[in-house]
């Protein structure tokens, strides 16, 4: 990548910034004392722009000057202004609608991979406020940002002259680290100017689009000369807990901190409570010793006034202030001077008929206070009545009652003041529960379930058992017919108990959802609903939310849920969907099963926006909160990376890469998203997926079971970029190997297991040797996963070598021989880039009157007339469809330069009234400016139309359409040219 230095970086009015023109920021020596930044030697960088699509440089400019030290980011602003008596300054809107008054705003993205946007604010009257958050994970630029996380940033100076105001900042490095280790500081970075004097202005130094959060269009920022080594702090295990002592609150926040400095140091680490407001509720501080390559605990005792929800902030800073890293997450503070855990049942309490029988139910009692003292915990319910006498109560007790041949009913558990619902169940046809491990239990058989979400019935390779939809149900009716059709098709389905008979009615909006209770109105709603799924025998769990997270939703409204669908339907588990490791934090109280769907976004550069790694540390993380089942990366997701790379869909080896990744992170059950749409467009994806199910299926004992670590790998690799991991059933074991780097592993595996002479590689009709029965050998791939077996393991469910032939050859099949009209595969983006006229070098043009877009409004659909796939499923929506209102529709194809064409072959949808059908038009080439007609049909019955015609010599050719049976229905998929 190309280096610009800051002093030499030159932008266009109206010109986006090349990614790949990074920003160099120079090193220099700063007191920081008032002049200090702005006097610098450093040259003055000028040419503030509007946003677009107005554009053009600022009426009135800004000048910044920037260095760093090593510790901090000095950031000196010069603003023109010719109304300096007009400046806003109010105070009223600080900190909330600080933006209001004349502002400067250093906006960044501290990993350069458009996930967070961090802003610090600086008025004319010298506050400075902060705010950050994470994307909302929708696509739009749209960040969820909060006033919570404190950047340390200093006021050098704020100057007011005649005609300009200068302002000096130091801004710690510090604020590009967020606890996680780091090799290098490449953050994105844009400075902003919120004029409100005179006329209201927004400009940057960077080209943005509509608006300042566009982290994507950032240049990336590197700093010169910086040692790396002394700045960032790693931060695992943040967590916080709650007590009482002599009746006062107290809580206690920890992590293990890691530093990457070379030598010992002392550093400051500061926690803090803080309100939605970034307002501190409690603070406290303590000193770490760190030592080299040392984990330390640190712990900050703090003393909050009431209990609740908030955002813990953790700070790391030098003794002399300089900030390390921050971050925040968010907490519940609570306290029970008792509390009840019941283990055993291990899912919702819940005894169901087809459970192995409950012969003892135990619990776990904690005290948080009374140590010593004795405790009598009671059981009751129908003709049962025990109790468990603790003579001197721990903070920690674990209780049992035989519960062998006790009746359906209602169980009440005791301790103190604090009570417990245990209930045995009757038989409910199609009942599913969870055992201890998370599995999925389906009228009493281990069920995985696997698939795709908006999946229709007749996908059903090998292996399949599920799909999911957020429908929003608008009428009974339509809820049970899609449920008939799963069922007859042998597929289950997780999908929301939300229904809204009328739209301008709808209680189940975001908006609804941010309130902390479900209303007696929603309660109504749920429950016509769940009064069809309950019995449904497609159903297998509810879907109560999709990311609820990037919706600023509620936590509160989810665990109200959860209690209410556990009181109506027992037998169906609850799910929430989230995209981060917070969103699992916050949510998971309101499910039963975590579902989070981790997408690292995949682009033609092989760069990803998420690490390839995400896959497995979100799994783990989930599954320490929840039983976990997980949505896995199977579309093109259609925006570019950072750098301006295309987006591509993942390769069925990645697709391999994430399933293996997120099992050994012990999830329960994967589907990919999605079915149509973004699902289909590619031949990795199209033939890919159809090979998963099998393989899932014949492993699907093991991948079931918990993972075990006792085989250690060693090679040519970082630790982070290789996953090593055991799972068993009785006597045999696979071995799971992923390579998430980019360079082929040699590896070196060691087991503590005692291994057979072979080991099968699954799918790859191959072995390895191994030696003295605890070592082996072998070369994986990059982004492959590669799976081991004992000998009774099946391993040919999938020839994986032909596979990847299959998709070899289909992508060929593209680019049919002599086909002049063909673009082969585009990506998603690309088809953004078509749609806006921005075409790939030999690739021809496709204009038309019109078009019905099945899927995303303003697609340029026609682009499916020469993607190279000439028939799609009946579902699939990779066709070019005429508006029904167009009377004269009309299809045109410009090669770019003269060919001779003779044939040309038309691919319509199929048979009616399933598809459309060409009935009658007339195909014109252009000759000297006009058109001349030279082939035509009438009266067409057959779903591929082939005309010949004498050979042409021409550049365009149009296709006029004069009659079309069922026009609303998909009509075409393809369009061939040829010469004869």
């Amino acid at each position: 990548m190309r280096k610009v230095p800051f002093l030499l970086l030159t932008l266009l009015a109206g010109v986006l910034l090349r990614a790949a023109d990074a920003v160099t920021v120079p090193f220099l020596k700063c007191d920081g004392k008032p002049g200090s930044v702005l006097n610098a030697a450093v040259p003055e960088k000028s040419g503030f722009v509007r946003g677009l699509p107005r554009g053009g440089k600022a009426d009135v400019q800004t000048h910044v000057k920037m260095f760093h030290d090593g510790k901090y980011l000095y950031l000196g602003v010069r603003c023109d202004e010719p109304a300096m008596d007009k400046l806003a300054a109010a105070p009223e809107r600080v900190p909330q609608k600080i933006w209001a008054n004349d502002t400067i705003e250093f906006n960044y993205d501290p990993d350069g991979r458009n996930q967070a946007l961090g802003k610090i604010f600086v008025d004319t009257a010298g506050n400075i406020v902060d705010m950050f958050g994470y994307d909302d994970n929708t696509g739009s630029d749209r960040f969820t940002l909060e006033f919570c996380r404190k950047s340390r940033t200093k006021l050098i100076s704020l100057v007011k002259n005649a005609d300009n105001w200068t302002v000096e900042l130091a801004i710690p490095l510090g604020v590009f680290y967020a606890g996680t280790k780091k090799d290098k500081l490449a953050p994105r970075i844009n400075i902003a100017r919120n004029r409100r004097s005179a006329e209201r202005e927004g400009s940057d130094l960077f080209q943005m689009g509509n608006n300042h959060n566009q982290p994507r269009l950032y240049p990336e920022f590197r700093f010169d000369k910086l040692d790396f080594s002394e700045f960032g702090c790693a931060v695992e295990n943040l967590s916080i807990a709650s007590d009482k002592s002599n009746g006062v609150f107290t809580a206690a926040a920890k992590a293990r901190l890691l530093s990457p400095a070379k030598r010992f140091r002392n550093i400051k680490v500061t926690a803090r409570l803080l309100n939605s407001r970034g307002e501190a509720l409690a603070s406290g501080e303590t000193i770490a010793a760190l030592l080299p390559g040392t984990l330390v605990e640190a712990k900050v005792p703090l003393k909050p006034q009431k209990l609740g929800r908030c955002k813990l902030e953790w700070e790391v800073c030098e003794l002399s202030g300089t900030l390390l890293s921050a971050q925040t997450m968010d907490v519940e503070l609570s306290y029970s001077p008792v509390s009840i855990k019941v283990t055993d049942p291990p899912y919702r309490n819940n005894i169901y008929a087809t459970m192995p029988e409950v012969r003892t139910v135990r619990a776990e009692v904690r005290l948080a206070e009374g140590h010593g003292k004795p405790l009598t915990v009671t059981l009751t319910g129908p003709d049962y009545q025990r109790s468990v006498a603790i003579a001197s109560a721990q903070a920690v007790n674990q209780v049992e009652f035989p519960f062998e041949n006790a009746k359906e009913g209602t169980y009440t558990m005791k301790a103190g003041d604090v009570t417990a619902t245990i209930r045995k169940l009757p038989h409910h046809p199609g009942e599913v529960w969870l055992d201890k491990d998370g599995v999925v239990h389906v009228d009493g058989k281990k069920f995985l379930p696997f698939g795709q979400s908006y999946a229709t019935a007749d996908w059903k390779p090998r292996g399949v058992t599920v799909t999911e939809t957020p429908a929003i149900w608008k009428s009974k009716e339509q809820l049970k017919t899609y449920l008939d059709k799963l069922q007859a098709a042998g597929i289950k389905v997780k999908l929301y108990p939300y229904y809204v008979p009328d739209p301008k009615d709808d209680v189940f909006t975001h908006e609804a959802r941010k309130a902390g209770k479900l209303s007696d109105k929603q309660k109504a709603r749920i429950k016509e609903m769940v009064d069809i799924m309950k019995d449904h025998p497609a159903v297998l769990a509810y879907y109560a939310a999709d990311e609820p997270e990037g919706w600023g939703e509620n936590e509160d409204f989810f665990i109200d849920l959860l209690a209410y669908l556990q009181e109506l339907d027992p037998y169906h588990p609850v799910t929430i969907c989230n995209y981060g490791t917070d969103g699992q934090r916050r949510f998971h109280r309101g499910c039963d099963v975590l579902f989070p769907d981790t997408y690292p976004n995949y682009f033609q550069d092989n760069s990803t926006t998420l690490p390839r790694r995400a896959n497995y540390d979100h799994a783990v993380h989930a599954s320490k909160l929840r039983p976990a089942w997980m949505s896995l990366h199977g579309f093109d997701w259609g925006k570019k990376s950072p750098t301006g790379a295309a987006s591509r869909a993942p390769t069925y080896d990645e697709m391999r890469e994430q399933l293996f990744s997120a099992f050994l992170g012990n999830v329960r059950g994967v589907t990919y998203y999605a079915f149509p749409n973004w699902g289909t467009y590619s031949y990795q994806l199209r033939i890919g997926k159809e090979y998963l199910g099998p393989e899932v299926d014949s492993l699907k004992d093991f991948l079931l079971a918990p993972t075990e670590f006792p085989v250690k790998a060693s090679g040519n690799f970082k630790p982070d970029d290789f996953l090593c991991g055991v799972k068993r059933c009785g006597n045999e074991f696979i071995i799971i190997t992923v390579n998430l780097s980019d360079k082929p592993c040699d590896v070196v595996f060691e087991s503590s297991l005692k291994l057979p002479a072979k080991l099968a590689v699954v799918g790859e009709k191959c072995s390895v040797a191994t030696q003295n029965g605890r070592t082996f050998r072998d070369r994986v791939e990059p982004h492959t996963a590669r799976v081991y077996a004992t000998p009774k393991v099946e391993c040919d469910a999938v020839d994986m070598p032909k596979v990847r032939q299959m998709i070899r050859e289909a992508d060929a099949s593209r680019r049919r021989p002599g086909n002049l009209a063909a673009a082969g595969e585009l990506s998603y983006s690309q088809m953004i880039d078509y749609q806006n006229g921005v075409v790939p070098p030999n690739v021809p043009k496709i204009t038309c009157s019109g078009q019905l877009p099945p899927h995303r409004k303003g697609q340029a659909t026609q682009y499916f007339l020469q993607d190279g796939i000439r028939e799609t499923g009946q579902h699939e929506q990779m066709t070019w469809t005429p508006d029904p209102n167009d009377k004269a529709p009309w299809l045109e194809i410009d090669f770019g330069k003269a060919v001779t064409v003779g044939r040309s072959v038309f691919y319509t949808g199929g048979p009616a009234p399933t598809f459309g059908l060409l009935i009658a038009g007339r195909l014109l080439a252009e000759e000297n400016g006009s058109w001349r007609e030279v082939a035509s049909f009438t009266g067409n019955k057959l779903p591929v139309l082939e005309l010949k015609f004498a050979p042409v010599r021409t550049q365009k050719l149009r296709l006029e359409i004069t009659r079309v049976e069922h026009p609303w229905k998909r009509l075409m998929h393809e369009w061939e040219v040829y010469e004869k």
